[in-house]
């Protein structure tokens, strides 16, 4: 029994190690996605027709299933491409490009509808930012996937890679979120 538990412990601690140690953190990575759609299924439905259109909500959502394809390949490429390391400010600066088409997407939405105000929406607005800075600043995501790529370290690659198709998961619910929104709109 003992041996199960101490492997649970060195098993758990190379994992927990890895997440607290992340320079671009949960909070960083998932708050905007879930304070995003919260907000968009808090906007008044009722208000939608004769301000934003099926074609602005379509485009939205194309730029979220766009960052999500992006978020999953860049979760896969951590878990599977030991040379992604040499891409991954690259690929942090494009992701930063598709926050930001999301974040204007979602602008205008909010403004349309006259939200802007909002606490939840002024919260959700300035998470997305600052995510958007911390990609465009390329260092960050350098830093997480070179430190767990070159430890060598099976389980902390593989947390990595999960809170990356995470963040693709959480973008994904907020492209449902206007999905439904989108539907309200054609009845």
């Amino acid at each position: 029994m003992r041996p199960v538990l101490a492997l649970a412990a060195v098993l758990f601690a190379g994992t927990a190690g890895a997440q607290w140690d992340q320079a671009i953190s949960d909070n960083d990575l998932l708050d905007p996605w879930i304070q995003a759609k919260a907000a968009v299924l808090a906007l008044p439905a009722d208000r939608l027709s004769g301000v934003a259109t099926r074609a602005d909500l379509i485009e939205l959502e194309g730029h979220l299933s766009s960052l999500r394809t992006q978020l999953e390949n860049t979760a896969i490429s951590i878990a599977g491409r030991p040379e992604f390391a040499y891409d991954a400010a690259e690929r942090s600066f494009e992701l930063s490009q598709k926050v930001g088409k999301v974040q204007q997407g979602l602008d205008a939405l909010f403004a349309a509808l006259a939200q802007s105000g909002r606490a939840d929406v002024k919260s959700a607005r300035e998470s997305i930012g600052r995510l958007q800075k911390i990609l465009a600043e390329r260092v960050r995501f350098e830093r997480d996937v070179l430190n767990t790529v070159g430890s060598g370290s099976k389980n902390a690659i593989q947390a990595l890679a999960a809170r990356w198709w995470t963040a693709g998961d959480r973008v994904g619910e907020v492209g449902e979120a206007i999905a439904g929104l989108r539907q309200g709109l054609a009845r």
